[in-house]
């Protein structure tokens, strides 16, 4: 998957990254740079992989999950959000076991990303524009 753009933000304090489809555009949370490489890395494997596959089905995981350091990351990112006190999705994805807050992302309402047209992972619908992830 090819995006026509990947950009470090600041703006983003609930979500560690966003993907828009529809104009093939990925933002990574600049919070990324003080985490290991490797959990960045899985980031940006997460949400290149919503360029192929716009939801959580299995067909997107088996993309996330040729990443070798999928699991380790997404518990990563869960302990880091433990520790700030933020809450966790435990949503089972589509055919999946739990997963992280988007995983990549972290929730502190799950009824907050309904409002703004995005999943319970934290990932915008098909065609969405992302403010956050």
């Amino acid at each position: 998957a090819h995006p026509a753009e990947a950009q470090w933000v600041t703006n983003q304090h609930d979500r560690w990254g966003s993907c828009t489809p529809a104009d093939r555009s990925i933002r990574l949370s600049a919070r990324l740079r003080e985490l290991p490489q490797w959990v960045a890395d899985y980031v940006l494997v997460h949400d290149l992989a919503h360029l192929l596959e716009p939801g959580h089905g299995p067909a997107f995981w088996q993309l996330v999950q040729r990443y070798p350091k999928t699991e380790r990351a997404r518990g990563y990112l869960e302990g880091v959000a433990a520790g700030a006190g933020l809450s966790t999705t435990d949503a089972e994805p589509e055919g999946e076991a739990a997963e992280p807050a988007s995983e990549p992302a972290l929730e502190q309402q799950d009824t907050a990303a309904a409002a703004c047209g995005r999943d319970e992972h934290g990932c915008a619908a098909p065609g969405a524009q992302d403010a956050l992830w």
